[in-house]
C-alpha cells in the first residue's frame, strides 16, 4: 500500500522567494519485508529517486526486492498519475514524455533498524545521483523517517 506524506511550504515569504511542496511516496512500510527487518533490528535496503516539477518535489522509495531498478520507481509513480511515459529502455531506463516533470537522479537507502540509522547514498545508473539539495529538504522538514538518524554519503 502505498502512503504519501507531504508539507506544502508556502507561507508568507517574500514573492521572490520560490518554495516547493514536499511529497514523500513510500512504497516500503507496509511491505512484509519492511516490517521483518524492523521485528528482527537487521538492516534493510531500498532503492529511490527524486522528481520534480515546477512547484513540487517528490521522494519515492521502495524496496529493493520490488524495485531492483530505478526506472521501475519512475514507472509506478507515472503510472498512478496517468503521466505520460514509456520504457526506452527495459528494465533499466524508463522516460517521462511531460517536459514539465524532471528526474532528479536516484539512490539507495540502507535502514539500520538496531542502530535508527538510514543511509542515503549512490546514485541511478540511468538517472545519475540523487540531487543532496533537494534530498535535504525532505530530511530538514522530517519527511523521511524522523525517528532515524539519517545521513548522506
Amino acid at each position: 500500500m502505498e502512503r504519501e506524506k507531504g508539507l506544502d511550504l508556502f507561507k508568507s515569504y517574500p514573492s521572490h522567494v520560490k518554495f516547493m511542496k514536499l511529497t514523500t511516496i513510500n512504497l516500503l512500510t507496509d511491505t512484509e519485508i519492511f516490517k521483518q527487518a524492523e521485528k528482527m533490528q537487521t538492516t534493510l535496503d531500498c532503492k529511490f529517486v527524486l522528481l520534480a516539477n515546477e512547484t513540487e518535489n517528490f521522494l519515492i522509495f521502495g524496496s529493493l526486492h520490488s524495485y531492483n531498478y530505478h526506472a521501475k520507481l519512475v514507472e509506478k509513480f507515472c503510472l498512478d498519475r496517468n503521466i505520460s511515459s514509456k520504457w526506452q529502455r527495459q528494465p533499466d531506463l524508463y522516460n517521462v514524455d511531460d517536459e514539465t516533470l524532471g528526474i532528479k537522479g536516484g539512490g539507495w537507502f540502507k535502514f539500520d533498524f538496531f542502530q535508527k540509522t538510514l543511509l542515503a547514498a549512490g546514485s541511478s545508473t540511468a538517472y545519475g545521483r540523487f540531487d543532496e539539495n533537494i534530498f535535504e529538504q525532505f530530511n530538514n522538514n522530517n519527511l523521511i523517517y524522523n525517528n532515524f538518524k539519517i545521513n548522506i554519503k
